[in-house]
């Protein structure tokens, strides 16, 4: 692991206050395209070294944390079991 990924606080909670690209895909759950959609758009946090993306973990988790819960609306569980 090399400095940037390295723990913000200490104990085994804390979460790393940069991770790749790659780690957030893990992290997160989204695709690599949406992943770049959203730092283009501002939605996320990231910082460039050389030709290394490094998003910004506390800031992206938060902005993850903050979507709408998904939700089946009546048609939807209409057609499922149908």
């Amino acid at each position: 692991m090399d400095k940037a990924q390295t723990n913000a606080g200490s104990g085994p909670a804390s979460r790393p206050a940069y991770v790749s690209v790659n780690e957030w895909i893990r992290l997160s759950g989204l695709s690599r395209t949406k992943t770049y959609d959203l730092l283009g758009r501002g939605s996320l946090r990231a910082i460039r070294i050389g030709r290394r993306t490094l998003i910004d973990v506390e800031v992206s988790l938060d902005w993850l944390n903050r979507q709408p819960q998904w939700t089946p609306n009546h048609t939807e569980m209409q057609d499922r079991d149908a």
